[in-house]
């Protein structure tokens, strides 16, 4: 089952990143397209992330 993780981090130069990458990738990268809206709530913050018109996910 492929999976996404996504992380968060700041890197130096996006290129030497890549390269290294790209030697332990099978295949890609792969461009997701997504607009996320983020709602206060009691309990922290809910996530809706739109992929496209007709699909979508609470996270």
């Amino acid at each position: 089952m492929t999976r996404n993780i996504e992380i968060k981090a700041r890197i130096a130069n996006i290129e030497v990143l890549e390269s290294k990458v790209a030697k332990i990738a099978d295949n890609g990268p792969t461009e997701i397209f997504q607009d996320d809206t983020f709602f206060q709530c009691d309990a922290g913050r809910l996530k809706l992330r739109v992929l496209s018109e007709k699909h979508g996910e609470l996270i």
